[in-house]
């Protein structure tokens, strides 16, 4: 187990990449999280593949997120 110094540290970079982008604002962040069992067996894993390529699901949130108005996000 990695010291708590570790996970606070990275925390604390993402938490200021977030502000630095403006996807979070204001003067007190909060943090919720609750224990969630896994299943982290390797027998239990299966190959799944995605239902479409990366390029055209890009381009068809792009298509679906279009406004005259607004820059494209991507």
């Amino acid at each position: 187990m990695l010291p708590d110094t570790i996970f606070e540290e990275a925390f604390e970079r993402v938490l200021a990449m977030c502000i630095e982008s403006g996807l979070v604002a204001g003067q007190t962040q909060a943090v919720d999280s609750a224990y969630i069992k896994a299943n982290a067996s390797l027998d239990s894993l299966e190959k799944k593949m995605p239902a479409e390529a990366l390029q055209t699901h890009i381009k068809r949130l792009q298509e679906e997120n279009t406004d005259d108005d607004d820059p494209p996000y991507f």
